[in-house]
């Protein structure tokens, strides 16, 4: 089992082996810090409250956090920090790590060359991940899903793709694509990482 790190513009050096991937965003000190509190502070979730003689309350919350005053932070020191504690976006899982990050990349720079998209485009990439089943795992579909969220989170925090990171654990003898998806999940749940898929 080997442990690898690569920047955005070295995906093409990852070997082409069954394991498991996360995506990172790295801060640089040369962005607003502000675009890095949007990207991470806003989540959603669906909630369904059921009281006495089934009266029930269904609807949509969204958490936020108060913006901080930036002009204290030191951003060479938030970049040192970032670098080392930053949380996985994204955990996936491939039989062909290569293929699959390079799917990833080629999608979301597909999307990033047409530029912004409709209204319903960000609605649409959500609901075609609402959809899915265990055939739809691992392949060029799914790849496109999750570059359309990234591509959205980007574009609406300002942020480049080239402060995109993937860690990597290789197992190179691992056939049990059940075992992997295993511990996809497991960790996804664990870490809940603001793309996953679940």
């Amino acid at each position: 089992m080997d442990k690898y790190y690569f920047n955005y513009r070295e995906l093409d050096q990852v070997r082409d082996l069954p394991g498991v991937y996360a995506w990172y965003l790295n801060f640089s000190k040369e962005d607003e810090i502000q675009n890095y509190q949007g990207f991470f502070s806003e989540k959603k979730f669906e909630v369904k409250v059921v009281g006495n003689l089934k009266e029930s309350y269904l609807g949509v919350i969204k958490s936020s956090v108060d913006k901080l005053a930036n002009n204290r932070i030191d951003k060479q020191m938030l970049e040192a920090v970032f670098s080392s504690f930053n949380v996985p976006i994204y955990i996936g899982v491939s039989k062909h790590l290569r293929t699959r990050l390079l799917q990833h990349k080629d999608a979301l720079e597909e999307k990033l060359a047409e530029g912004m998209p409709s209204l319903n485009e960000s609605d649409k990439v959500k609901n075609i991940f609402s959809e899915f089943d265990e055939a739809y795992l691992d392949t060029p579909a799914e790849s496109s899903a999750f570059a359309g969220r990234l591509f959205i989170k980007l574009l609406q925090n300002n942020i480049k793709a080239r402060n995109l990171s993937v860690k990597i654990v290789y197992f190179e003898k691992s056939n049990k694509k059940s075992s992997l998806f295993a511990i996809e999940t497991f960790i996804n749940r664990l870490f809940y990482p603001i793309l996953g898929r679940n």
